[in-house]
């Protein structure tokens, strides 16, 4: 979002420029002006600084079918479904950034730039039951995950002429994930 300067929905009565569509979204990116500013900014995202254990985006959960009550194809009735809510995960999301714009030449050619990576550790502890075939039980075992997500943008503008103007933009995204892939957390309360 801090590459965007504004977002333009159009449904009706929109510009002949955009043809006989039947809705428009423009997405304009930020530009350097001929002032200096710029700004730094940070996120912080943990599970300690949730409220309760409600179905967020990082946690997984649904509906589930009740095991206790089967499925009968004879009588075409399906088992019940049931809330499933899962533990939440140990989470922290480190988010820091900055952006800077203004002119490289005043009046003619502006810079804008902006990078702002996100740095994500997730830990899911699961509780194994069962052992391994020496009657080794398999116990509580934690899953750790990082995920690094690198986002810039750099962007010229040059006023060619008095009715030309024209610019260059780079966007990078990269993402990159380490770790285990994380099995199926535990519920919040023990299914019957």
């Amino acid at each position: 979002m801090e590459f965007i300067q504004e977002v333009q929905i159009k449904s009706s009565g929109f510009e002949a420029e955009y043809g006989g569509g039947s809705g428009v979204i423009n997405v304009i990116q930020k530009t350097g002006s001929n002032a200096w500013h710029g700004s730094m900014v940070t996120y912080y995202r943990s599970d300690g600084l949730n409220a309760n254990d409600q179905c967020l985006w990082f946690t997984t959960c649904g509906l589930r079918t009740n095991p206790t009550i089967g499925s009968s194809s004879s009588l075409r009735v399906d088992s019940p479904l049931d809330r499933d809510i899962t533990k939440s995960d140990h989470y922290r999301s480190v988010d820091p950034g900055f952006e800077i714009g203004g002119p490289l030449l005043k009046d003619r050619l502006w810079l804008f730039t902006s990078y702002i990576p996100s740095f994500t550790r997730v830990t899911r502890t699961v509780n194994f039951t069962g052992s391994d075939a020496n009657g080794t039980p398999f116990g509580t075992r934690s899953f750790p995950e990082t995920q690094d997500v690198h986002n810039a943008l750099t962007r010229l503008d040059w006023s060619a002429a008095s009715k030309i103007r024209l610019h260059a933009s780079w966007q990078y995204g990269y993402t990159r994930i380490n770790g285990t892939n994380l099995p199926d957390p535990d519920p919040s309360t023990p299914h019957r």
